[in-house]
């Protein structure tokens, strides 16, 4: 985490103002260290699918934009439905939380990952992702 402050500050002082930053991996036990950064309003924080976002959000607070978390397991392995059926659990979990929320895979797309599933994506953010705060 020093490291990661110190680019942080870097950063900062070349007028940079707000992040997008990747909780890779299980990071619930180390999500307080999170904090550290002071990340601006409006930063965005994307997690792996191993990381809960309701919780994430919980932890490190509503100011920021939330990203994530279809496992690229599913979008690989799963039917459309399960992806469309996931799709909307997490967009309902996630829609009133924080500054806002982008519904993406919990990691790089997989270059398998089946086109069908990512239309069921695609599907599930236009049937449940129009929501008003």
């Amino acid at each position: 985490m020093p490291y990661i402050l110190d680019i942080h500050d870097k950063l900062r002082k070349r007028g940079l103002k707000q992040f997008v930053i990747h909780l890779c991996g299980n990071q619930m036990h180390n999500l307080e260290c999170y904090n550290e950064l002071k990340l601006e309003k409006g930063s965005i924080i994307s997690s792996d699918e191993k990381n809960p976002l309701k919780k994430v959000s919980q932890v490190l607070g509503q100011n920021y934009i939330y990203a994530g978390n279809v496992s690229t397991g599913l979008l690989t392995f799963a039917t459309p439905e399960e992806v469309y059926w996931k799709c909307k659990e997490i967009i309902d979990d996630m829609k009133y939380t924080g500054r806002g929320f982008i519904l993406q895979p919990s990691c790089d797309l997989p270059m398998n990952a089946k086109s069908i599933n990512l239309y069921a994506m695609l599907k599930a953010c236009r049937d449940f992702g129009n929501y008003t705060c």
